[in-house]
C-alpha cells in the first residue's frame, strides 16, 4: 500500500508513520503550490501481510 503526502503536512507524515508507514523516497520539487514555491511530495509505504 503506497501514499503521498506534501513535506510540509507534517502532522499528516507523523500519523502515517504511527499506522506503519515508512518514508520510500521523495519526489523533489514535485509540486508547484499556488505561493509560487515547489515543494517535495514524500512517497510513503506499507507492507500489508
Amino acid at each position: 500500500m503506497t501514499l503521498c503526502v506534501l513535506e510540509t503536512n507534517e502532522r499528516a507524515i507523523r500519523l502515517y508513520q504511527q499506522q506503519g508507514f515508512e518514508i520510500e523516497g521523495i519526489l523533489k520539487k514535485d509540486k508547484l503550490l499556488s505561493d509560487g514555491k515547489y515543494y517535495n511530495t514524500i512517497v510513503m509505504g506499507r507492507c500489508h501481510e
